[in-house]
């Protein structure tokens, strides 16, 4: 949707949403149009890129060698975090997995089959503090509110 940036009903229905008529008592925080909550991305190590640290946080690829075909087959993955093994999967060309509420992304080689890695996880912040949630509203108090 939007975010209110003029004092007019016409404007607060466009960016937030509403019913016809339009009404003030559509706009309390928490309400349909007027959201209290935002997800939000968050990313380990901050700013989104990638880290290792070896024997504590990074993916690895485990491969097998066949003496007698003399060939090089893959053989199973594992993510570690913090020094705790997260998951071990099978998935040759896995770039990503998701584990309960983290998401996992191999990054690049820091040598033979070890990555680099980083994680995403999903977070709740407050937004719209200050539209009241009850009682007497204003067009000002509407000023930078939104609907994401």
């Amino acid at each position: 949707m939007g975010t209110v940036t003029q004092r007019n009903l016409a404007h607060v229905q466009a960016q937030l949403g509403g019913a016809n008529p339009i009404s003030l008592s559509e706009y309390y925080r928490g309400g349909a149009y007027v959201p209290s909550l935002r997800n939000v991305i968050v990313y380990e190590p901050a700013g989104g890129g990638f880290t290792f640290s070896s024997g504590s946080t990074f993916w690895a690829n485990y491969y097998n060698y066949d003496s007698g075909t003399k060939q090089t087959y893959y053989n199973s993955s594992s993510i570690y975090w913090s020094g705790v093994l997260i998951s071990e999967f099978q998935g040759e060309n896995t770039t990503t997995l998701t584990v309960g509420s983290y998401t996992y992304y191999r990054g690049s080689s820091v040598g033979g089959s070890v990555y680099q890695i980083r994680r995403t996880s999903i977070s709740q912040v407050s937004i719209n503090t200050g539209v009241p949630s009850s009682g007497a509203i204003s067009l000002n108090q509407l000023l930078g509110a939104e609907n994401p």
